[in-house]
């Protein structure tokens, strides 16, 4: 009889597999902490992470703290003060509950565990150190009371680990962005985040509102209008964004389930339903929504870092949900634009009113094979001589996406790019998680004619633009950038260039700048989605508009 080819694993193995399924990675460390940081009690936390969170996580706070027992206690695997039985599971109101976090990072860092209970001034608390899962001391002393955890060399014992990480620049982004989604969903809290060495923001416990102004930016949180909604056990509160701010990703919405941050496709999709016809298909609302339901009704416990969530009564909820918003969207007499031929709508009125006899004169400038005969909403129409001749006839170039080739192709390197100083320079303001994106691509954006320069901990002044855009529209495409998480620079900045205000039209000098640069492109006829730049009217297309 052949031998037994099961085993059971070794109490190391099981813990590293149980620290690959929590602690992916330095971000979800941070999030695991703060979480249990945040169950304590604390009202203020402070997190460090030096290298991006690889060489050291400090979470430090000011929470009820553990006694000596627990202390060493906590380090092991599914050991908890938050649930005793099965049942428990099913009316969870912390954040942490499954007893993994610690000992799940404890056995792939070096971690040390400083804690007292509550008291004043220095009282006797407890300091554990370990290694790689391994207790290596476990010693009485004065310190004030709280929690501070130290994690040195995460995944020092699991280099295959270390080799899937992504690059500290986006372990940096991502553990702002855990912070962000942590200080909005507990405004009573005070966050502070010292990130490489660098204070990234300090946050007063707030109201909701501050908090939002704080994390996302005042600006965003002028676009948004306020939500409340009741329904048996469902209460719905937050803030939704206007019909007019609609965005091109899901990265501006943030949905919070009992104060935890999550992420519900369905849920989503049931707030953009409310908005019907009056946002563009393809685009997005913005909110900060907080949902608060019977703990019996929902299960936090369907994935390993708790992102996901599943209700026991999914329809009803998303039903609730649309009825919800849009009460809130339209019986507040906001304009509401319409959207036709599945295409972006953002303008108040297209630009077509006859100009002015003097503007009437500059709108045709004479440049060798180019004359502009008019600028309106989305298009530029022209007289120009193509380097590949194509049918005789009028121009009509999509000004979008001539922008969007000439911002891929400047970034790119493939045609320099001059720019023109501004007079006077725009101010951007980002949250922290958007000023670190941006700050990693101002090299490139320089590429490609965007100057910025650092303001302020979160905030940039554009300082100077390509010859061929208008300032508008270079602050509109930031926006736009910002909030699009590609790490193609080139593509971000083509999409930014299509997702522009329609209302945001050139002037007759910047039309003929276009130009001038699209003819020197390598394709001036297709921008970088695919789609044609240039079509011809030609008298046949104007014969048959007359029969």
């Amino acid at each position: 009889m052949a031998g037994s080819k099961i085993r059971l694993l070794d109490e190391k193995t099981i813990n590293q597999i149980a620290a690959g399924e929590v602690i992916e990675n330095p971000a979800s460390v941070v999030k695991e902490l703060v979480d249990n940081a945040i169950d304590a009690g604390s009202t203020k936390i402070v997190v460090e992470a030096v290298n991006s969170g690889r060489q050291l996580i400090r979470v430090q706070d000011n929470g009820h703290g553990m006694n000596h027992d627990d202390a060493l206690l906590c380090i092991e695997r599914h050991a908890t003060s938050k649930i005793r039985s099965v049942e428990d599971l099913w009316s969870l109101a912390t954040m942490g509950f499954r007893g993994e976090a610690l000992s799940s990072i404890a056995s792939v860092s070096e971690c040390t565990l400083l804690t007292a209970p509550q008291s004043e001034g220095l009282t006797d608390g407890s300091r554990v150190s370990v290694s790689g899962g391994k207790i290596l001391s476990h010693e009485r002393l004065k310190c004030l009371s709280g929690t501070t955890i130290e994690v040195k060399s995460l995944f020092f014992n699991v280099p295959a680990r270390k080799k899937f990480l992504k690059s500290p620049a986006k372990d940096a982004t991502d553990i702002c962005k855990v912070m962000q989604q942590l200080a909005l969903s507990h405004p009573h809290v005070a966050f502070e985040l010292i990130l490489n060495h660098t204070k990234e923001f300090s946050f007063k416990a707030s109201s909701c509102e501050e908090r939002i102004k704080d994390v996302l930016g005042k600006e965003f949180f002028s676009e948004l209008l306020p939500l409340t909604f009741q329904h048996d056990d469902l209460i719905l509160r937050g803030f939704i964004s206007k019909p007019s701010y609609s965005r091109p990703t899901r990265t501006s919405q943030h949905l919070f389930v009992n104060n935890r941050p999550v992420q519900s496709l369905a849920l989503s999709h049931a707030v953009k339903d409310a908005y019907g016809s009056s946002i563009d298909p393809q685009r997005h609302p913005a909110f900060v929504l907080f949902v608060e339901i019977a703990k019996s009704a929902l299960d936090v416990n369907v994935h390993p870092q708790k992102r996901e969530v599943r209700f026991s009564f999914e329809d009803e909820l998303k039903q609730l949900i649309v009825q919800a918003v849009s009460a809130a969207l339209f019986t507040r007499h906001v304009p509401v634009q319409t959207v036709q031929m599945s295409r972006p709508v953002h303008y108040e009125a297209p630009i077509i009113t006859p100009a002015p006899p003097q503007v009437a004169e500059q709108m045709i400038l004479i440049e060798e094979h180019a004359k502009v005969l008019a600028v309106f909403d989305d298009f530029i129409i022209a007289d120009v001589e193509w380097k590949e001749p194509l049918e005789e006839g009028l121009s009509v170039i999509s000004i979008k996406r001539a922008l969007a080739r000439l911002t891929h192709d400047g970034q790119s390197g493939t045609k320099s790019v001059s720019s023109q100083t501004l007079l006077v320079p725009i101010f951007i303001e980002c949250n922290a998680e958007e000023a670190n994106r941006l700050r990693e691509k101002l090299p490139q954006l320089e590429k490609a004619g965007i100057v910025l320069s650092d303001f302020g901990r979160s905030s940039f002044l554009i300082q100077a633009i390509p010859s061929y855009l208008e300032s508008s529209m270079v602050e509109d495409m930031i926006k736009a950038m910002l909030v699009d998480d590609s790490h193609n620079l080139a593509d971000s900045l083509a999409k930014a260039c299509k997702s522009v205000p329609k209302h945001k039209t050139l002037s007759p000098d910047a039309a003929l700048q276009v130009i001038k640069k699209l003819r020197s492109c390598d394709n001036p006829y297709i921008c970088p989605a695919g789609d044609k730049i240039v079509t011809i009217l030609t008298a046949t297309d104007l014969e048959k508009k007359f029969k």
